[in-house]
């Protein structure tokens, strides 16, 4: 990865837990909440645990909606670094383009 591009990135897990000592947890399924004891169960594959936590963000993300539209099988979704690559290297030979969505990445 490209310094330019580094400094574009959002943090990493480290970086937060360095930073404001927030414990992030990724690809982590919450199975169940226990608001009484504060605790999560991630009953990962091969990594069933009991989370503790003082307080509790869920953030499950979003998947792209894609509209039934003429031509939408050559659409892009734009969710990540790769994602921003592959757009990248497409606009490269397009002669025209389009954004659908009017969100935080869209505009």
């Amino acid at each position: 990865m490209s310094t330019d591009l580094d400094a574009l990135l959002l943090q990493t897990p480290e970086a937060i837990k360095a930073r404001f000592n927030i414990d992030v947890l990724v690809n982590t399924r919450a199975e169940a909440i226990d608001r009484t004891a504060h605790t999560v169960t991630d009953l990962a594959p091969g990594a069933a645990r009991r989370l503790h936590y003082d307080r509790l963000v869920l953030a499950p993300g979003a998947k792209p909606v894609r509209p039934s539209i003429p031509g939408i099988e050559r659409a892009l979704t734009l969710r990540d670094v790769e994602g921003t690559d592959a757009l990248a290297a497409a606009a490269q030979q397009a002669r025209t383009d389009a954004v659908i969505g009017g969100g935080f990445i869209g505009l």
